[in-house]
């Protein structure tokens, strides 16, 4: 009865032993395959990091040159006024001098004409006079 007590005690261990060696090494591969997992998430994000780093650097590029190129293209609004202001400014300057222009003509004009109405009248009477002179 010892001898038969001593085996069931030994075939429980033996068991017992065996079960906890199958969970060892079980939770032995879970480990394994969560390391495995880990190193390839964190690989993963390490790949992602450089492409978002290189990201940011053409982003970065693209923001310096923006900042170059932006005072040559940029106009600030009073600027834009100031200038529309002048442009205004030189456009009614040549109005007016257009209107000089125009009246002289006029005066050109009305003197020309009346030159050559004068002109008409005087070899009128010239024609009359030597009419009668004769």
């Amino acid at each position: 009865m010892l001898n038969a007590d001593l085996q069931t005690v030994l075939t429980l261990t033996a068991v017992f032993v065996a079960w906890s060696g199958l969970m060892l090494g079980m939770i032995k591969l879970l480990l394994i395959r969560v390391s495995k997992d880990i190193d390839d998430r964190l690989d993963s994000i390490i790949l992602s990091q450089q492409s978002d780093s290189q990201e940011w650097r053409r982003v970065e590029r693209g923001l310096m040159e923006l900042r170059a190129e932006l005072p040559i293209q940029y106009q600030r609004r009073e600027d834009a006024i100031r200038d529309t202001t002048v442009i205004l400014a030189r456009i009614e300057s040549l109005g007016g001098h257009i209107d000089g222009l125009v009246k002289r003509e006029d005066h050109i004009r009305s003197e020309t004409l009346l030159h050559t109405k004068m002109d008409g009248l005087a070899d009128y009477i010239t024609r009359k006079l030597e009419a009668k002179a004769k």
